[in-house]
């Protein structure tokens, strides 16, 4: 019966739709604007309940959420680099894009501005740019 998905309040323990004929009642339905709704409200739910943050720790940064909390608290709830006041959920992952080894909690605007500290050369072109009109 592995045509059929488990359905546990069903006595036979099976959908009554085969999986072929459910998955396309699933992507007609998803295309409505109910299915759209609904969607969204169960990403909504996802992400304040902290599912949608487990998910993205453990799939880019190979974190669990107790090492971020731990990351979070440990910063004071601040950006590593700013200091100003950080949102738990949406808090900035900084790692080294080499090692991947990740380095602390930022805020979005630090995060982004480092971006470009990250590459060296860039780095370098930066700095010379910046203080090319400076008398030392």
């Amino acid at each position: 019966m592995s045509g059929f998905y488990a359905n546990r309040t069903r006595s036979d323990g099976l959908c009554s739709q085969c999986k072929v004929c459910q998955n396309a009642y699933r992507q007609r339905y998803r295309k409505t604007k109910t299915g759209k709704a609904n969607r969204k409200k169960e990403y909504r739910r996802d992400y304040d309940t902290g599912k949608v943050l487990e998910r993205r720790l453990r799939l880019r940064y190979n974190l669990t959420v107790k090492q971020y909390s731990r990351m979070f608290s440990e910063q004071g709830g601040n950006c590593a680099i700013c200091s100003i006041p950080l949102n738990y959920l949406s808090a900035d992952v900084d790692h080294n894009h080499e090692t991947d080894k990740v380095r602390g909690l930022l805020c979005t605007r630090c995060n982004i501005l480092l971006a470009g500290i990250d590459d060296k050369r860039f780095y370098r072109q930066a700095v010379l740019y910046l203080f090319k009109d400076i008398d030392v």
